[in-house]
């Protein structure tokens, strides 16, 4: 059985996914932009593959504390991907969902030509 470890795993995706998938998951547990923390819970085990979830997403809550989602969906996922390439054996496969909220893009109406 595939061992999987998981961010994000209280969210609706994650919740999904480890009701759906039949793997052995080992959920992260914590501010995923506490590095020491992320590093441990990498530490504890070998994994064959990482989901990575945990993020900010509803554009209503990012857009009432930009910092914090911008320390999760950014610096969060920084320290998880530094954390993976210190491990002497890295996980096969990791897979990320991203999310537009932590840019600051201007809106512009530009007409597409054909």
């Amino acid at each position: 059985m595939l061992r999987c470890g998981i961010t994000g795993s209280t969210g609706i995706l994650g919740s999904k996914i480890i009701k759906d998938l039949k793997y052995k998951f080992y959920p992260y547990k914590g501010n995923i932009f506490n590095k020491k923390k992320v590093e441990e819970w990498l530490n504890k085990r070998e994994y064959d593959l990482i989901i990575h979830l945990a993020a900010i997403v509803p554009t209503i809550e990012v857009n009432k504390n930009y910092k914090l989602a911008k320390k999760i969906n950014f610096n969060g996922t920084k320290n998880l991907v530094d954390s993976i390439i210190k491990l002497k054996k890295k996980p096969e496969w990791i897979f990320y969902t991203s999310n537009s909220h932590v840019y600051k893009i201007k809106k512009k109406k530009k007409k597409i030509k054909k």
